[in-house]
């Protein structure tokens, strides 16, 4: 699968590379992006839970351990 503006890679989990994130998850963020007009920098994809606990309060199983979570930093200047 492609993307415009993503890669599947983008979404990886920091802490071992795993990467249960979800295709059509990505196609809709990708339309985001795409109608936002702004880089959307990914800065969490997917998390294993070994990882989610370490960075979340969510526990083992949060909302980035599912594949369908992501946090984004966004160019604050671009956006106003």
């Amino acid at each position: 699968m492609s993307w415009k503006y993503f890669k599947k890679e983008d979404f990886a989990c920091r802490h071992c590379d795993e990467n249960l994130e979800s295709d059509s998850f990505i196609d809709q963020l990708d339309e985001l992006r795409g109608r936002c007009g702004l880089p959307l920098i990914v800065t969490s994809g997917y998390r294993c839970p070994v990882h989610n606990v370490a960075v979340s309060n969510t526990g083992p199983a949060g909302p980035h351990t599912t594949g369908l979570a992501a946090d984004f930093a966004v160019d604050r200047e671009r956006a106003v």
